[in-house]
């Protein structure tokens, strides 16, 4: 057997056409010595994150300002998990394609070792504009078992079905993912103010007090900087968003399977249905309000006349999503925007004889934002992308759609275009 040891790595020569700016950082092994990691953030990106590197042996604290997991946006008492489809956009669909068949992968196998029935896959039913229908089904090139297309009532629309979607109950699967981290997983509850960087760790403080220090970081606390006072900045917004619970009465039977018609509506589910959700921007209303319920309940009408009225109304739920100005998560690790902003300050320009240096992060600083509404079908992909950057191993996705989640490629874009 030959072995050798590499006692000095040189930077490769990157032009242009090599995107330096998305090189990934190079392991550090010294910085996971101890194999272990402090994530910010104890919904479901930061719990899918914990779940990724427990599999691979490691310790994790979750800091989370509820003390508990799965409290804030992910508390959402029921979602569906199905991806997002584009006409024209490849690198989307590569992504959201991926991150739902992990998320079918990874519920599927949770619910096999519960005795909790959190995950209903009994398929999905998505009304569409039939030529937008026929045009991702053309661009797609996906398998029957994975989607079909059926001609509606109404000629202009057609229903997309996804036979694996369903719905989910984030409670339950939240628990799960808490007995299948067992003792490598430690929750603390606390508001962290601000994060530094200091004798090679990350330390995570509450005012003047520390809480916790480790070489690795993760944040995954929604919008991510806006309580930090962290190096980054992404443009990531908090959108609202209602649920409306809806009794069992004896017209819902109609309602067989999830429909998803501008807003979703699911079969009853311990004798309620689930309608939802509303999507506001402009309003900052942490309670829930009437006028959202009446929304919900009007659109809901067109697609099945005269099931439910508003005497059908027995809870509902109201949240704030965080979402990324390109409508994209941002996963990955931290860039440092100085060293951005001085070695790529000419990249508007287009030289393609420059050499330029690979991109430069934050050491051990990694983030999972702005999952929106499709975080619990995103967030565990995205996850193992964090695990393998973290742990080593083969990342799960192509090169192109790492640059597509890149937390740096904001910054990029406002260089490119100067």
């Amino acid at each position: 057997m030959i072995t050798a040891e590499l006692t000095e790595r040189h930077a490769p020569e990157l032009y242009y056409r090599d995107r330096p700016w998305y090189a990934l950082p190079v392991l550090d092994k010294a910085a996971g010595a101890d194999n272990r990691v402090c994530i910010l953030g104890g919904g479901i990106a930061g719990l899918s994150a914990a779940y990724a590197l427990v599999q691979r042996g490691w310790q994790v604290e979750i800091i989370d300002r509820q003390g508990a997991l799965c409290r804030e946006t992910s508390s959402n008492p029921s979602v569906i998990v199905y991806p997002r489809l584009s006409a024209g956009n490849a690198r989307d669909n590569e992504f959201y394609i991926s991150a739902y068949c992990h998320a079918l992968y990874e519920l599927n196998r949770l619910q096999q070792g519960s005795d909790e029935r959190f995950w209903l896959d009994d398929g999905l039913m998505h009304y569409l504009d039939a030529d937008r229908a026929q045009k991702i089904i053309s661009a797609c090139d996906l398998n029957s078992d994975f989607i079909s297309v059926h001609q509606s009532d109404e000629e202009s629309q057609a229903i997309v079905e996804y036979a694996g979607a369903g719905v989910l109950l984030p409670a339950g699967l939240c628990r799960s993912l808490r007995v299948a981290c067992g003792d490598r997983l430690t929750v603390t509850r606390a508001s962290i103010s601000h994060i530094a960087y200091r004798d090679g760790q990350w330390w995570c403080n509450d005012g003047e007090q520390n809480i916790s220090r480790a070489a690795v970081l993760i944040v995954a606390s929604g919008g991510g900087e806006s309580e930090l006072h962290a190096p980054w900045t992404f443009p990531i917004e908090r959108v609202r968003g209602q649920i409306t619970v809806l009794r069992e009465n004896r017209h819902s039977s109609r309602v067989s399977k999830t429909v998803n018609r501008q807003v979703h509506i699911t079969p009853a589910i311990e004798g309620r249905h689930y309608l939802g959700a509303s999507y506001n921007r402009d309003c900052n209303e942490p309670g829930l309000r009437e006028e959202d319920d009446r929304y919900l309940l009007g659109v809901i009408e067109s697609a099945f006349p005269g099931c439910f009225s508003e005497e059908d109304i027995i809870d509902g739920w109201a949240g704030f999503r965080h979402v990324a100005r390109d409508r994209v998560p941002v996963a990955g690790a931290v860039h440092d925007e100085d060293f951005f902003r001085k070695q790529y300050a000419d990249i508007r320009n287009g030289n393609t004889r420059k050499v330029y240096p690979p991109a430069r992060h934050y050491p051990g600083l990694y983030v999972s934002l702005a999952h929106g509404s499709r975080g619990f079908t995103t967030a565990f992909l995205s996850a193992e992308i964090l695990a393998a950057m973290i742990a080593g191993g083969p990342l799960p996705v192509s090169r192109e759609v790492m640059d597509y989640l890149n937390p740096s490629r904001f910054l990029v874009h406002q260089l490119q275009r100067g």
